[in-house]
C-alpha cells in the first residue's frame, strides 16, 4: 500500500481495513473489506475524526516540508575531508593556479564553465609565461597561465609544469603571507623546503608593472600541496580591480600520505585536513553565474 493511502486510511479512522488471503499474499477478491464501527457513540466518533484529520494533515504538511527543504539544499560539495577544513583553508587562499598547455584553450574553458568574462592579465618576463585572472573576492581569485609563445625559456621543469600538464588543471596555489623569510625559516626547520624568497614582477596591459615578493614557485611542496607564499607589499591586490562575478566558497586537499602532508601543512601555519587519495590534487568549489563548479 502506499505512503500516502496509508497515512489517509490510518490517520483518518476509516472504518475499512485490508483482509488478508489465506491462500496467499495481498487482499482477498471476493472478501476486501471488513466493516467494524470505530465506536458506537455518534460523539465521540465525531471527535476522534477530528483529530485524525488534524492528525493526519500536520503529517503531510511535515511530509511536504522534508521535500520542500531536500529540493531548496543547495548543491553539496563532493569531498572525502571534513566540511569545515574545506572552509577552514579559504582565508589563506591569495590565488589558485589553474595550469594550462595553451592559455586560450584554458580561458575558453573557463568561460564557458563560469559563464563569465576572463580578464587578460600580462607576461611574466622572467618565467616565460603568460596568464589570465577571475576573481575568486575581495582578495582571492583563480589565475589561468600558459606559456608565452614569445618567449622562449630553455629551463626545464617549466613554470608549473606547464610543459607537462595534456589539459588545464589545478596544479597549486598561493597563500598570502608576510614576513616571508620567517615563514622560509620555520618550515625549513621542519623539513619542508619552501626555497628563497625572491622579487618579481609582472607587466599589466596597460604598460604599467606589478611587483611583488614570494617564494619559490619551482620548488615541489608535496606535488603543489603546501602552497608558495606571496607577499603584495604596499601593491594594490590584483582581485580589487576585477568584476566581482565569482565566489571561493570551499577547497579540498588531497594527497596518498594525508598525515604527513597535514603536519608539513601545520609546520607552514595551515591546519587542516588531508584527504587520502592517489595523487596529490585540489579541489575547488567556486560559486559562479553558471552556479557552483567543482574545480579540479
Amino acid at each position: 500500500m502506499q505512503r500516502k493511502g496509508f497515512l489517509s486510511w490510518a490517520l483518518l479512522g476509516s472504518n475499512q481495513w485490508p483482509l488478508p488471503c489465506r491462500g496467499g499474499s495481498g487482499v482477498c477478491p471476493d472478501l476486501r473489506f471488513r466493516r467494524k464501527p470505530l465506536c458506537s457513540n455518534t460523539f465521540t466518533t465525531q471527535r476522534f475524526s477530528l483529530f485524525c484529520t488534524i492528525s493526519h494533515c500536520l503529517v503531510e504538511f511535515l511530509w511536504g516540508f522534508v521535500g520542500f527543504a531536500q529540493r531548496r539544499a543547495p548543491a553539496s560539495v563532493t569531498s572525502t575531508t571534513d566540511p569545515t577544513h574545506a572552509y577552514a583553508v579559504l582565508r589563506f587562499v591569495d590565488h589558485l593556479v589553474y595550469s594550462t598547455p595553451d592559455l586560450d584553450e584554458g580561458i575558453h574553458l573557463v568561460e564557458q564553465l563560469f559563464g563569465t568574462d576572463v580578464t587578460p592579465g600580462g607576461r611574466h618576463e622572467n618565467w616565460g609565461t603568460r596568464n589570465a585572472l577571475v576573481s575568486l573576492g575581495e582578495a582571492s581569485y583563480l589565475e589561468i597561465i600558459g606559456p608565452d609563445p614569445q618567449r622562449s625559456i630553455r629551463q626545464t621543469p617549466r613554470l608549473f609544469n606547464i610543459d607537462r600538464v595534456d589539459r588545464p588543471r589545478l596544479v597549486t596555489w598561493a597563500a598570502n603571507g608576510s614576513n616571508l623569510t620567517d615563514i622560509v625559516a620555520s618550515a625549513r626547520s621542519a623539513g619542508i623546503d619552501l626555497g628563497d624568497v625572491s622579487h618579481e614582477n609582472r607587466l599589466l596591459p596597460d604598460g604599467t608593472m606589478l611587483e611583488w615578493q614570494l617564494t619559490d614557485p619551482y620548488a615541489d611542496r608535496m606535488g603543489g600541496l603546501i602552497p608558495f607564499f606571496i607577499d603584495w607589499g604596499d601593491t594594490a591586490h590584483p582581485a580589487a580591480a576585477l568584476p566581482a562575478h565569482c565566489e571561493l566558497i570551499a577547497v579540498n586537499l588531497e594527497h596518498p600520505h594525508a598525515q604527513e602532508a597535514e603536519l608539513a601543512m601545520k609546520s607552514v601555519g595551515i591546519t587542516t585536513q588531508v584527504a587520502s587519495t592517489d595523487t596529490a590534487g585540489i579541489r575547488a568549489s567556486i560559486r559562479t553565474p553558471n552556479g557552483i563548479v567543482n574545480l579540479t
